[in-house]
């Protein structure tokens, strides 16, 4: 598993694509954390000496779809690699196909995350230099809230392995990965239409850093089953489908 880790590090880390991704939503963060020093939940919590822990929450919340954005090029990067048959030689060369499948999803997940720290990092970076860090925030509810925050953006991306799996393409897997994105937020915010679902969606599941333990729990419980049984799913067709 390290060994297929580190050949996929290697292959991501020559990808300018890669790091375009990166720059570009560090260059927005900027940007949007600079417009948000102005806005008012953070101009309000200012006047309260809140106004740097203000901005770094909004940022964290708003690295979800930055999540979302990487999640695609995730994707193109896992169907390039399907295509130019690296996971055939690696079978070939003696790693198990769930190995090889998890090593997979283990760097798309990767990707995922580094494209959300990279977007708080900038958040951060505004708070320090217009707000000084003004505002206080236990490290445990900082945690609970950024794990709140990246189990809901690998959750709502969670598809993505079992659409890879199945169709073993870059395009395919990017269209049917979008439209469950969609299908996801329909049924978050459905309103009456389907409010016996809308409880148990990822989206919804951000607001439980603000409630008690037992919520809190049951929202990540919820988000590791949008993510878990998908990928679980996944590895299961690889291992059973002939490779291509």
């Amino acid at each position: 598993m390290i060994n297929l880790l580190k050949m996929e590090w290697y292959r991501l880390r020559h990808s300018r694509l890669f790091w375009g991704l990166l720059l570009g939503i560090f260059i927005a963060g900027l940007f949007i954390g600079v417009s948000e020093t102005e806005g008012q939940a953070v101009a309000s919590a200012a006047a309260n000496g809140n106004g740097g822990v203000q901005l770094i929450l909004q940022m964290m919340s708003e690295a979800v779809p930055m999540g979302f954005l990487a999640s695609i090029f995730g994707v193109i990067y896992l169907g390039q690699g399907f295509a130019e048959r690296t996971p055939n030689l690696a079978v070939e060369s003696g790693s198990g196909r769930l190995t090889v499948f998890l090593s997979k999803i283990l760097i798309y997940l990767m990707v995922i995350s580094l494209a959300m720290m990279v977007y708080i990092l900038a958040g951060v970076m505004v708070a320090a230099v217009t707000l000084n860090f003004t505002g206080e925030l236990s490290r445990f509810k900082g945690l609970q809230i950024a794990v709140t925050f990246f189990m809901t953006g690998y959750a709502m991306c969670g598809m993505v392995p079992l659409f890879l799996a199945i169709f073993r393409d870059a395009a395919k897997t990017t269209l049917f990965s979008i439209l469950a994105l969609m299908l996801h937020i329909f049924l978050a915010v459905s309103g009456n239409v389907l409010k016996g679902v809308q409880w148990c969606m990822p989206l919804n599941q951000m607001q439980a850093s603000g409630l008690g333990m037992a919520e809190w729990l049951t929202a990540i419980g919820i988000d590791f089953a949008f993510l878990v049984i998908p990928s679980f799913l996944g590895c299961l067709i690889f291992s059973k489908r002939e490779l291509k």
